[in-house]
């Protein structure tokens, strides 16, 4: 059968795809290391969605996950020295 990953992306397609084009997203590979698709949200355009899941299929994970710095990452954008800065998150989803 499909490993995690597999189903894992097969879900983002679907939940990317699905999103309108004026919404923003932003995907956040993790395992032993972060590696953002993007430095800062972007539009849901068909080229961002395309883009986003190219890395997705490129993306090897290896080592341990360490999702403690994937949701820091989330909860504190660019400020990771601010301990105010999780309330200025303005997503309203987040998919692990």
């Amino acid at each position: 059968g499909p490993t995690k990953l597999q189903v894992a992306r097969r879900e983002l397609a679907a939940a990317l795809e699905a999103l309108p084009p004026d919404a923003c997203f932003g995907v956040l590979l993790f395992h032993d290391a972060l590696v953002p698709i993007a430095q800062a949200p972007v539009r849901a355009t068909r080229e961002n969605v395309a883009r986003a899941l190219a890395a997705v299929d490129a993306y090897a994970p290896s080592g341990s996950t360490d999702l403690y710095a994937a949701l820091e990452a989330f909860f504190r954008g660019s400020e990771p020295g601010d301990p105010e800065a999780a309330a200025r998150v303005e997503f309203v989803t987040l998919v692990l």
